[in-house]
Formats: structure tokens, C-alpha cells, sequence
């Protein structure tokens, strides 16, 4: 067993062979100088990414909370979720589980219906009749 971070989203992968999936995003790993394990790769720096201001933080989050509030706490259906986590997995802005352009927690913000991505990625979620979203019964 060996330990491999995902060139991708950076999580760190417990691997059984030289081909490996990421847990997190489903990128495959293969061997070469890639799949060596952690141990003899040359230690990387962690780059952490600048986060806004606190001030700012909050009032994206004192924002948030009122516009949940606001429309009765609504949730979005699980797989609407899912599709917001995985686009935000594939962004430049994500430092494991926050963004670094509003400072949320991702995995909270994605489960919010009246939350939208600030890079416009994703917008808020409105129930609609029918199961095809065209908003007929």
C-alpha cells in the first residue's frame, strides 16, 4: 500500500498497485514517476491559498444565511448537489473543502438552494413541477 496525492484535486489516495482512482475527483494514476509513492518523490510545499478577508468572509456568510433563511431553508436534491461538488472539484479556487474566492465551505454552500457559485459556475436551485425541469406537470 502506498500513499499518492491526486495531481488533480490534491487528495491523498491510499493506492494498492502502481494504478490508482482518486477517491475525491475519479482521475486514474498511473505508473512512472507519477505513481512513485510519496516516500520517494521529493517533498512538495503546500501552497495554501489566500482566502478573503475576514470582514469579507463574514459578510458572505451573513449573506448567505439571510437568503436562506429567507426562502424557508431549502435544500437541493442530492444528485443537484453532487453535480455543484463536482464542478467545483474541477476549480482553481478550491482549497480542500473551501472556496477561496467567497471563503465558504464548499460541501455546505452546494446543499444551499438559494446559494449560487460566485464565479457563476452554478446558480440557485428552483423546484419546478415535472421531473424533465420544463416546469409543466
Amino acid at each position: 500500500m502506498m500513499m499518492r496525492k491526486c495531481p488533480r484535486c490534491n487528495y491523498t489516495n491510499t493506492c494498492d498497485s502502481n494504478m490508482c482512482k482518486c477517491e475525491a475527483c475519479g482521475l486514474v494514476m498511473g505508473g512512472g514517476a507519477e505513481g512513485q509513492s510519496e516516500a520517494k518523490k521529493k517533498p512538495e510545499k503546500a501552497v495554501k491559498k489566500k482566502m478573503p478577508s475576514i470582514m469579507k468572509q463574514a459578510a458572505n456568510f451573513a449573506k448567505s444565511v439571510t437568503k436562506h433563511v429567507a426562502t424557508g431553508a431549502q435544500k437541493v436534491p442530492n444528485h443537484v448537489r453532487a453535480s455543484r461538488l463536482e464542478i467545483c472539484q474541477g476549480c482553481d479556487k478550491l482549497d480542500e473543502k473551501r472556496c477561496t474566492e467567497c471563503g465558504c465551505f464548499v460541501d455546505i454552500k452546494a446543499g444551499w438552494a438559494s446559494e449560487a457559485c460566485p464565479l457563476a459556475k452554478w446558480g440557485p436551485y428552483r423546484h419546478t413541477r415535472g421531473g424533465c425541469n420544463c416546469g409543466r406537470k
